[in-house]
């Protein structure tokens, strides 16, 4: 009987520490707005008129489209600001980072520079983010025996001692049998004051709330991801420009989570309970393109290309959690640091698909526009370690879809002074929002100056889009006391348990470019 009660509460769920979540899986699919201050100032829609360092990322035909030798590179200065809600507070944020953006070199060679080869360096994504939100858990009971806005302590002792509600003498579970059955958080609360340990079982912790505790939840996440392309091509009588590309990709990523309750009787011997979480992921991978570009008439451009599915081929993850506990006289009490995980496996990302077309207006004026598509149920999940992992491809097929993203740019010529306006829309891949991304909106300008062999661009893009991330299940948690028992997962109240983050990222970028 006590096995099978352990085995309902991990059904229920706790800390959801468990291998390889599919957030987690969305850090290898879809991409920011970055690259050149050109590029990102046109919203990215250059599948059609290359000539741009960050165009051979998404078409290798670009290089073809270029007339002489080029070297460029640009820098990148964000800002992120976030907009909170959470546990009915509003909180504002602001983090600032500076990055490499992009960095290449085209080399013509042939007769009559036909043929082309490059090297370029391309900033895809950046995870880089910051918030520190509070908010005050209230302890309700309602009129049908439903209880939430419990501590974490008694979330934990339901887990590590089920019966103790009815029989304060009864012994729970030691830190052993909690850790073999996943719940490592209460496993780690076993070894601090928080969850009494008596003959090496769970049963009782001595703080209480009066009628609610505070709640403080910070994340840093720091991190990118990042690939060099080699690309080769050339052009036929200047009218047809073809590529093909390797693209060799790098993914880092690394999470600090910290969630602290406080605000317990003044009799309590306890001040603080805290959880840390750390979660690390590193990768590489590889990919082909293919591309073409296509200009009928002077005015006209077509262009489309196709990028092969990526094959990330190492992927490694470490997770772990901890537990800590403040008293009074401020003794701090450390809990084992469990490993969630320490995995290897590979992951092979969905192919994309773009298509684009360009008017150019004389020497003065470029409109253009571009379509992505990515089926991002096409991501596949491999075992390196002899794990299985198809109860997460699963989770991941039934809880994403198609996206699509639209782009569109602007460019007047005034001489050596370029102006120009863009604006991307790109379709979130999730069915349901919850701890994942929403759609997002980029807004971007820029201008800039060429005057002989040297160019200099700036260029600023503004992205909005949301998150919702669970601080934890804890907060969400509902117990029946008429049934003495937890009720199902989907019956919680996750809202209580979500961080509604409200981001707005900006991004001013200065490159430079010489022809030679």
């Amino acid at each position: 009987m006590k096995k099978a009660h352990l085995i309902l509460m991990l059904a229920a769920g706790s800390f959801g520490l468990s291998a390889q979540s599919i957030d987690h899986l969305s850090l290898f699919s879809g991409t920011d707005l970055h690259g050149t201050p050109r590029y990102v100032s046109m919203g990215g829609a250059f599948t059609a008129l290359g000539n741009d360092m960050s165009a051979l990322h998404i078409n290798p035909a670009s290089g073809g489209v270029y007339r002489n030798d080029n070297f460029s590179f640009t820098l990148g200065f964000q800002n992120r600001g976030s907009e909170t809600s959470f546990l009915g507070n509003n909180q504002e944020f602001n983090d600032f980072n500076f990055m490499l953006e992009n960095i290449g070199l085209v080399k013509k060679f042939g007769s009559k520079g036909k043929y082309f080869f490059s090297l370029s360096y391309q900033k895809q994504a950046d995870f880089s983010n910051f918030y520190s939100v509070s908010g005050v858990n209230r302890y309700d009971i309602d009129a049908n025996g439903l209880e939430t806005g419990v501590t974490l302590g008694e979330y934990w002792l339901d887990a590590a001692n089920p019966n103790y509600r009815f029989d304060p003498n009864s012994l729970g579970y030691t830190s052993t049998e909690l850790a073999q059955s996943g719940f490592l958080e209460e496993a780690s609360s076993l070894g601090t004051v928080l969850l009494t340990d008596t003959n090496g079982y769970a049963t009782i912790y001595d703080y209480w709330p009066d009628d609610a505790t505070n709640i403080n939840y910070r994340v840093e996440e720091s991190g990118g991801r990042n690939e060099f392309a080699v690309n080769l091509g050339g052009n036929f009588e200047d009218k047809f420009y073809y590529g093909i590309g390797v693209g060799f990709t790098s993914l880092n990523y690394r999470l600090v989570a910290r969630i602290t309750e406080s605000g317990y009787a003044d009799s309590s011997y306890i001040t603080e309970s805290v959880v840390n979480y750390r979660n690390e992921v590193d990768a590489s991978g590889i990919n082909l393109k293919l591309g073409f570009i296509y200009r009928p008439v002077q005015a006209l451009r077509i262009g489309a290309s196709i990028e092969t599915p990526t094959w990330w081929y190492r992927v490694d993850e470490y997770q772990s959690v901890s537990v800590d506990a403040l008293a009074f006289d401020n003794t701090l009490y450390q809990g084992t640091e469990y490993r969630i995980d320490d995995i290897r496996y590979s992951i092979k990302s969905p192919m994309i698909a773009r298509a684009g077309a360009a008017i150019v207006i004389g020497k003065h004026i470029i409109l253009s526009a571009d379509y992505e598509y990515t089926n991002n149920q096409n991501l596949t999940l491999s075992e390196r370690d002899g794990y299985d992992y198809s109860q997460f491809q699963e989770k991941w097929d039934s809880r994403t879809k198609s996206s699509h993203a639209l782009k569109g740019g602007l460019e007047l010529r005034l001489g050596p002074t370029y102006l120009r306006g863009g604006y991307q829309y790109r379709k979130s891949y999730f069915v349901e929002l919850y701890d994942y991304e929403s759609d997002r909106h980029v807004m971007a300008f820029g201008i800039g100056y060429k005057k002989g062999a040297m160019g200099i661009d700036l260029g600023y893009s503004l992205a909005r889009y949301t998150t919702k991330p669970i601080a934890h299940p804890a907060l969400a948690y509902k117990y029946d006391t008429n049934a003495g028992a937890p009720l199902p997962e989907e019956e919680w109240d996750w809202d209580r348990a979500t961080v509604t983050n409200k981001t707005q990222k900006g991004n001013f970028l200065i490159g430079l470019n010489f022809s030679f």
